[in-house]
Formats: structure tokens, sequence, C-alpha cells
């Protein structure tokens, strides 16, 4: 197998071998057809370089327009940098400057709201407050009078500061003071159970800046006119929290600082609360509200004052924000973008004029340089087409002392060789169309022979892959086979298992039959004792029964000697009486001996009648039994039958599976012999295939050498018909 396997390797590489040669010829071939292509391209090439020059695609003035504006592209380029690098500038001082103008504004927001909430402590360790609150009131006129006297405190306090728009106090168990009124103690039950009053109640902190309080609002039907709201526990003397104190700020403060914000037209500034309210000033119509369309959105890892830039509605804004020092509030502002590059137009006009009129002064430059030289240029053209068209007669006459004169000799000599290369050519490619025909008869042969090898070959691979293929269905077939031996012989190995199983079974199963056979004699011994004992009981029930019977008679006479006896008594009067009882108990006990003899009777009878049964059942048992002796007999003749067929199948199966294993190792001879002849016929197959591969590359090889020839033909003519275009004299 080894050197069958070294055989098809050499061949293979032979094979890949001889390909190479081919394809290195067909690569030669292919250079020839593509320096022939490439010549036809270059005709080409010059006729379409001729269109362009009449349509002025590639004149010499756009080329000198070109090189004029190129320092313009610079122009242009150093133009755009420094508008973007101007506008860059401009527009970040501008962001930061409005960025400045809102912490500026934060800042304002800050000393306010910080002072209201000192104020708020103010407010708290007020005295009267502190005593209502933190004392327990026993006198209502005291409790009355401090009462009127905190509402008009406060009332006071809420018509003096214009930034504060209503004051509130809360306790457990006392009235509740809402500016200049009175409201019961039940109020702030009834706004602590839930909402923004219960949120903070939960907290656990001191003092806290909310947006609105809603259940509060509905609870006193005031005005919702108001910012922003500071909310802080009442402390008593002790310290304990015993209320709490809401002062609401403003809409006005909030709402006038933001209108004064000096921001572009369609910009808008917005005060927003941590608790999410919204209070918006616009410079324009329209107002866009930052939350709702989520353009901003306070985060706890928000930075403390940033910008950055969202679309809306197909338009770019910058967004800003300025986070409070106190109420943790974000002053916020939205500017258009295009407010903010409108800073940068003037730079922008500014860069357009001049590109334009420096581009303006390149191209006047450039077309003026051009029509310096463009007579130059119609006279080469004019000489130049003439030798294209096969003209080599003409000559270049220039009065110029430039580059434009050494031009004009060179194209003049040129056209000299020209003619002196062409006379050569027509030589040469008379030459070359007698050997091409030459070249076109013999490859024509070469042709026909190789074709014909090609088909030979092509019915050698056709045939060897034919027999390859029934080779290969010839070993499955035999491998199916194969293992159809090998199932049989498995299944004989376990009928001889099985019958060896069986003949233990056999004997096993005769042991017991014969202990059964044994157990029913015995049991046939024993029933005939029982018959024995039955027989001996009956004849002892009937001396039972004689002897129940002499009590019988025995309970008679006594029974009529009381009788006499108490007749006697009777006669004999009082002297008689002892006997007269005597009598009567021997009476009773001759009347219970008859009844017990009586019973006695019946007992027997049953015994009797019973032994008469069981003497029957003996009797049917002894038969069944003497039946059932027989046929566990004629069971261990039969299975001793079994046993000596189970043998001799077990003689049969030995020697049939002694036969397999000759046939298995027959059939392994036959299967190596398949697979030697299998390999061979795939080595010879894959030798065919490589042969005709080899045979195809080399018919490709002379049809392209036929092609060339007869294209050589065709190219050498056509050759000597163009060179007879040029005129040489």
């Amino acid at each position: 197998m080894k050197e069958k396997e070294n055989k098809l390797t050499d061949l293979k590489r032979n094979t890949n071998e001889t390909k190479f040669k081919v394809d290195k010829e067909n690569e030669i071939k292919l250079k020839i057809k593509n320096t022939s292509e490439l010549k036809n391209k270059s005709e080409l090439k010059n006729k379409n370089e001729n269109v362009y020059r009449k349509k002025g695609f590639i004149s010499i003035g756009f080329k000198m327009v070109v090189i004029y504006f190129i320092p313009v592209i610079f122009l242009i380029i150093l133009g755009i940098t420094s508008y973007l690098v101007a506008s860059k500038g401009i527009v970040k001082n501008y962001e930061q400057a409005t960025l400045n103008s809102l912490d500026m504004m934060s800042k304002y927001y800050s000393y306010g709201l910080k002072k209201q909430e000192s104020k708020t402590l103010e407010y708290i360790m007020n005295n009267t407050v502190r005593d209502y609150y933190g004392n327990s009131q026993s006198d209502a006129v005291e409790e009355l009078e401090l009462v009127k006297k905190l509402s008009s405190t406060f009332g006071n306090v809420i018509s003096l500061d214009e930034d504060v728009n209503n004051i509130y106090f809360f306790g457990n168990g006392h009235k509740s003071i809402i500016g200049a009124e009175i409201y019961s103690a039940e109020t702030y039950q009834s706004i602590s159970g839930e909402g923004e009053i219960r949120e903070f109640l939960d907290s656990g902190k001191t003092v806290a800046w909310i947006g609105s309080h809603k259940l509060l609002d509905e609870a006193v039907q005031k005005p919702k006119d108001y910012g922003i709201s500071c909310i802080r526990y009442i402390l008593s003397p002790s310290g304990k929290k015993v209320g709490i104190m809401i002062l609401d700020i403003s809409y006005d403060f909030i709402e006038n600082t933001l209108t004064e914000s000096n921001l572009p037209e369609g910009s808008m500034v917005a005060f927003i609360t941590s608790d999410g309210k919204e209070i918006i000033a616009s410079k324009g119509e329209n107002y866009i509200s930052l939350l709702e369309n989520n353009l901003f959105l306070p985060e706890k890892d928000l930075e403390q004052h940033g910008y950055s830039y969202v679309d809306y509605k197909g338009k770019n804004y910058l967004v800003l924000h300025s986070q409070l020092e106190t109420s943790g509030a974000y002053a916020c502002a939205l500017v258009p973008r295009e407010a903010v590059i409108k800073q940068v137009d003037s730079v922008k006009y500014v860069t357009v004029i001049i590109v334009i009129c420096a581009s303006t002064i390149a191209c006047l430059c450039g077309i003026l340089f051009a029509r310096s030289i463009s007579g130059v240029i119609k006279k080469m053209n004019h000489v130049l087409a003439a030798t294209a068209e096969g003209k080599l007669t003409n000559q270049i006459d220039l009065n110029r002392k430039d580059e434009f004169l050494h031009l004009g000799m060179a194209i003049n000599k040129m056209n000299e060789n020209m003619r002196g290369l062409i006379r050569k050519t027509v030589k040469i490619g008379e030459v070359v169309t007698l050997s091409s025909k030459e070249v076109t008869k013999t490859s024509q042969v070469l042709f026909d022979t190789s074709k014909g090898i090609h088909t030979s070959i092509s019915d050698i691979e056709v045939g060897t892959g034919d027999q390859a293929r029934e080779i290969e269905q010839c070993y499955l077939h035999m491998n199916d086979l194969a293992d159809q031996i090998v199932n049989v012989h498995h299944s004989m190995n376990e009928m001889v298992k099985v019958s060896d199983d069986t003949k233990l079974i056999l004997a096993d199963n005769t042991e017991t039959v014969k202990e059964l056979g044994e157990n029913a004699r015995n049991t046939a011994d024993i029933t005939k004792l029982v018959i024995e004992q039955v027989q001996r009981l009956g004849m002892e029930s009937k001396t039972i029964s004689n002897i129940v019977n002499s009590i019988d008679d025995i309970a008679s006479q006594t029974n009529l000697l009381s009788l006499n006896a108490s007749i006697e008594a009777a006669r004999a009067g009082d002297a008689g009486r002892g006997f007269s009882v005597v009598a009567d108990e021997i009476r009773k006990l001759a009347e219970q001996s008859r009844a017990s003899a009586a019973e006695i009777s019946k007992i027997v009878h049953y015994i009797q009648n019973l032994s008469d049964s069981t003497m029957e059942s003996a009797y049917q048992a002894e038969k069944m039994l003497e039946i059932q002796e027989h046929a566990m007999e004629d069971t261990i003749g039969t299975f001793m039958l079994i046993g000596n067929q189970v043998e001799k199948l077990v003689a049969s199966i030995l020697s049939i599976s002694e036969r397999i294993t000759v046939i298995t190792n027959k059939k392994n001879i036959t299967l190596e012999a398949l697979e030697t002849i299998s390999a061979t016929s795939e080595e010879t197959a894959a030798a065919s295939v490589q042969l005709v591969t080899t045979a195809d590359s080399q018919l490709n090889a002379v049809e392209s050498l036929k092609r060339e020839a007869e294209e050589l033909e065709k190219e050498a003519i056509s050759l000597t018909q163009a060179i007879r275009l040029f005129k040489i004299e």
C-alpha cells in the first residue's frame, strides 16, 4: 500500500510540473497578447487625446488657470481656518460669558434664598412662637392672645417683605397660623398625612426647599402665586420638634430675575426646583419646557454648572445650567445656536470677499498668460495632427527664442526619425506576414493531433471511473455481507448461551418435579392415615351414642323411681317430707341428665355426619393424588426428552458457529483483496484525471497558440495596411 501511495504522489508531482510548464507557456502567450492589446490601447489613447485637445478639456489656458488658482486654494483654506478658529474662540467666549451670567443669577438666587432661610430661623426662635408651640396653654384667653400676636406679627412681615408671599405655622394640638389668618388645629392633621409635607417629615432633615405644596394649597384655598417654599421644624426651648413652619417666596422674585437676563432673541431662562417645578421666562413668543421635553434632567451626579448642545424640533440649542448653593434648585438657559454663531458672521463675510477677489485676479492672470503662448501651441498642434494622420513631411518654423524653439526642433527631428523607422518597418512587416502564415498552418496540425489525444484520454478516464465505482459498490456490498455474517455469528453465540441456560433450567425443574412427586406420595400416605383415623372416630362416635342411650335409659328409670318415692312420701305424711325433697332433687337430676344426653346425642350425630363427609373428601383426595403422581412421572419423562433435544440443538449450533468462523476468515481475506483492488482503481482513476487535466492544458495551450498565430497573421496584415498610411516622400 505504501509503495502505491508513493507512486501516486510521484504521478501527482509530475502532473503538477507539466501543468506548471503549460501555465508558463500560457503566461508568455498572454504577455504577447497583452502587448498587442497595449498597442491598440495606445492608438485609442492617441485618438482620444486628439479629441480632448479639440474640445479644450486639457488646454494650456486651463492648466495655467489651474496653476494660478492653487495659491487661491491655499488662501481659501487660510480664510476657512481663520474663520473656524475665530468662530470657535468667539463661540467659546460667548458660551463662557453666558455661563458666567447664569452663575451670577444663581448666586443672586442663592443669596436671596439664604437670607430668607436665615429669617425662618429667626421666626421660629421668636419668643412668642416658642411660648405658643413649645408649651401647653391651659388658659384659653392667654392662648388667644398669643395667636393674635403671632398672626399680627407675621402679617406685617408679609406686607413689608416683597420677596415673601406667605408664612405658615403648624403645630400638633395648636392652632395653625397662615399669614395674618388663624386656622383650626385640624389643618395640620389634614396636610401632614401625605404629599410634600409628609416627605419632609420622613426625610429627617431640619430644613428643606420645595417647589410646591399642593395638599396645603387645597386645604387653605390660597392662591398658588409663590415660586419656591422653605420648610423648617419649630423647636421648643428644650430642642424638641413641636411643629413646622413654611415660608413661600414670591413668584415675582423668581420671575423678575429671569426676565432681566441679557440673552439674545429666541432664548429662554428657567428656574427649576429640586422636586421638578419649572418657572420659565422667554425672550420671544415661544415657551419651551426644559423638563417636559427632556432638554435638561437634574440628576444627583450632575456638575454644579455646565452647558451642552441639544436638538429640538430640527433646531440646535445651547443648554446651560447653574445649581444654587442653598436650595438645590437650578438656573437654566436655552439659547438657539444660530444666535451664538451670529457673532462670527462678520469674519465669514470678510473671508468670502477676499477669496472672491483673489480668485478673480488669478483667473485673469492665467488667461492672459495662456493667450501669449496659444499661437505657438496652435502651430505645433497643426504639425502634430498631420503627423498623427501619417503625413511626416511637415516642418515647424518658429521665430521664438525660448523653450518652444527647442520643442519645435525636437518635433522636426522626431518626424525625420519616424520616416526612417517606417521604411524599416515595411520590410519587417512583409517577413512577419509570411512567418505568421506558416505558424498558423503548423498550429492547426498540432491542434488536430492534441484534440485526438484528448478524446482518447477522456474515454480512458470514463472507463477507469466506472471501474472504480463498480469496485467500490462491490466492496460496500461485501462489507455489508461481512457485517451480516458477524451478526449471525453473534446470534449463534447467544443461542448457545440460551441453550446452556435452558439445560440448567430443565435440570433444576426436573429436580423440582421429582420433589413434587415425592411430596405427592407423602401426601397420599397422610391422606390414607387421615381416612383410618376418621373411620376410628366414627366407631368411637357410635360407642358414645350407645353410652348416651344408656344414660337416657338410666335417667328415665331415675325419673320413675323419683315419682314412686314422691308417692310413698305423700302416703307417709309428715314423716315422709324429707324423703319427698330428696325425691324431687333426684327427679330434677334425672331430667338434667336426659337433657344433657340429648345434647350429647346431637353432637355425636354431627360428628358422625362430619366424619362421613371427611372420609368422602379423603377418598377423593387420594384419587387425585394418584392422578397427580402419574402426571409428575409423565412430566419428568418430558423434561428428560427436552434435555436430550436441547443437547442435540447445542451440538448443531456449535457446528454452525465453527462454519461461520471459517466464513468470517474468508470474508476478511476477500475484503483485503477488494481494498487492494479499490486502491489500485482509485490510483488509476486519479492518474487518469491528472492525465486528462494535462491533456486539457495542452489542448488549451495549442488552441491558444493557434489563436495567437491567427491573430499574429491579422496583426501583420493590419501593420502592413497601417504603414501604407504614412507618407514619407
